[in-house]
């Protein structure tokens, strides 16, 4: 990761910081030091202090005894023993006293020898008071004992001197052994805090300038971050006013984004956008942000899948007119696709009226061009049909007697010609365009009446059979008596399908936006693609003696009604035919 300059300045305020707190621990540690030193040091001199007092204090209480001693022998005044005595009484504790301060130190010895010498002086003056109450004058012997009690007065003096010496001696080499000590220097107490104040204020510059430096960031950033709302808010104005515009579109139109896998492979896509055409088509408003393969699995199998990885992959667009079934869709949809980003856009329409349109225009055109031949082979086998008739009643008149020996030929000639007749009179019937006469009818009535036609033969049959209805309004307009024998036909071309005791037969009517529908449904053996696409043509009957001719007059009559049927079968699983009609 490269070192940035904001990177290098907080390394650097660590360091300070780091640096800052070294220093003063070392501060604290050297004041703690210090303050150690100095506690023992003030406790030494008050030791020190303590045993040059006592030791003054033990001289001068035998100082007042040698005083009082020697004023009482001089003058035998008795005023002069009560200093004495005091002092003969403050003496002890004072020496009790200087021996505890010095019970530990190096001056026990002397101490000894010194309180040695005072107890030999305290007897000199003992012997002098003494001798001094007996006799009321000096003697040789007292002023022997005066001269011998001063010189071991100096002596105690002497010792005293020594010791106090040695005392004050070594509490000044104590006190300027402390003064030398580098660690609590003021030289050096002072350069630590000088580099502490320094490193302090150089963290406090740096955190300055660093706030300074976060403010003005932070004003920037609150700058952006307006902008970026602004910018924000101006492309939500813009996507809103762009979704009302893809709103107002009669087209679908989605947008997806490529999901990939760890290979790059396109596995799947996610929807980014849906206008309302679009959602109203596949009937959903909850598919952004959702997979397509997870919400219309059946894109695979029809191949629009690989059409869009196609057209991401090579950025070619795609052109497709199709019939899509699945996820309760069922209709005709052109469909364009277009590259966009890692992902596409298509726009799609349905077509569906479109198809059924042009296929119902097919059907009624290839209907008007049989009825055409229909008639013209009619009339050509009309005509020679006549002219047989004619000979075969002018061939009879000239047999005359011996015509009932022929007869049975002639019977023949006759019923044969008879069946062509009703042949020709049945084809033209089936093709021939049907005036009419159309008025406001229920297909749910029309169903009913249907349904009643073949009602014996589905008992006789041992079937069952029943009409379903949603709850929508089932008026068209129509011819209810040629629509009740075109529903008649299908139902019983149904019954035929099914087997005996095995049969079901179900209507539907619904309503769905004002379309009417009605779905025949059986349960019989079903139809091979090649028999459902030759259903309606003249003279076609996958039943063994079938004219052919029932479902060519069920087909012109819903072609009369501009109505579009669609036929849904599969061998073994039965049939649906599926008659929608138009809207009013």
């Amino acid at each position: 990761m490269p070192h940035t300059a904001e990177h290098n300045e907080r390394r650097l305020l660590k360091l300070l910081y780091a640096g800052t707190i070294i220093l003063l621990l070392i501060l604290a540690y050297i004041t703690y030091a210090n303050m150690e030193r100095y506690v023992n040091t003030s406790r030494e001199v008050r030791e020190y202090n303590y045993m040059l007092l006592e030791c003054e204090q033990l001289m001068t209480t035998l100082n007042e005894q040698e005083t009082g001693a020697r004023g009482f022998l001089l003058s035998n005044d008795s005023s002069f023993l009560e200093p004495y005595e005091l002092a003969l009484e403050r003496r002890p504790s004072i020496e009790q006293e200087l021996k505890t301060a010095t019970a530990e130190s190096a001056y026990r010895t002397d101490v000894d020898s010194l309180l040695a010498q005072v107890a030999r002086v305290t007897d000199m003056h003992r012997l002098i008071v003494l001798n001094a109450s007996r006799s009321s004058r000096i003697v040789a012997a007292d002023r022997e004992r005066l001269h011998m009690g001063k010189h071991t007065m100096d002596q105690a003096r002497v010792l005293q001197l020594a010791l106090t010496e040695r005392i004050r001696r070594d509490r000044r080499r104590m006190l300027e052994s402390m003064d030398e000590d580098g660690v609590g220097s003021p030289m050096l107490m002072g350069s630590y805090s000088i580099l502490a104040i320094i490193a302090i204020s150089m963290l406090f510059w740096r955190l300055s300038r660093a706030l300074h430096h976060t403010e003005k960031a932070k004003h920037e950033l609150r700058l952006q971050l307006q902008n970026l709302h602004a910018e924000t808010k101006e492309r939500v104005q813009v996507q809103e006013l762009l979704q009302q515009v893809l709103d107002t579109s009669p087209a679908g139109i989605m947008t997806f984004t490529s999901v990939r896998n760890s290979a790059g492979i396109i596995k799947d896509f996610t929807w980014t956008s849906s206008n309302r055409a679009a959602n109203q088509l596949v009937g959903r408003t909850d598919l952004v942000g959702k997979r397509l393969l997870q919400e219309m699995p059946e894109n695979k199998p029809q191949g629009l899948f690989d059409t869009y990885t196609g057209v991401v992959e090579s950025g070619l667009d795609a052109r497709r007119e199709f019939h899509y079934t699945g996820e309760g869709m069922d209709f005709w949809i052109t469909n364009h696709s277009v590259k966009l980003n890692d992902g596409f856009l298509v726009v799609f329409s349905d077509v569906t009226e479109q198809k059924r349109a042009e296929l119902h225009k097919f059907e009624s055109e290839r209907f008007s061009l049989i009825g055409q031949i229909t008639r013209t082979v009619a009339h050509e086998v009309r005509n020679p049909l006549t002219n047989i008739h004619l000979a075969l009643e002018q061939l009879e008149e000239d047999l005359g007697d011996a015509a009932n020996e022929h007869k049975q030929l002639t019977e023949v000639i006759d019923r044969n010609l008879k069946r062509i007749g009703t042949l020709v009179k049945d084809m033209l019937e089936s093709t021939r365009k049907r005036d009419v006469k159309l008025g406001p009818c229920d297909l749910t009535a029309v169903a009913q009446l249907a349904l009643g036609k073949v009602q014996d033969r589905l008992e006789l049959l041992n079937m069952r059979s029943e009409l379903q209805q949603d709850h929508g309004p089932h008026t068209l307009n129509g011819d209810p008596e040629l629509l009740v024998l075109a529903i008649t036909n299908l139902l019983v071309n149904a019954v035929e399908a099914m087997e005996p005791q095995q049969g079901h037969l179900v209507l539907k009517t619904t309503n769905k936006e004002g379309s009417l529908c009605l779905e025949i449904t059986d349960n019989g053996k079903g139809m091979t693609p090649d028999v459902r696409d030759r259903l309606f043509e003249p003279f076609f009957s996958a039943r063994a003696g079938g004219l052919g001719l029932g479902l060519t007059t069920t087909r012109s009559i819903l072609n009369a009604h501009q109505v579009i049927v669609d036929v849904i079968s599969a061998p073994g699983e039965g049939t649906t035919f599926r008659l929608v009609f138009p809207k009013d």
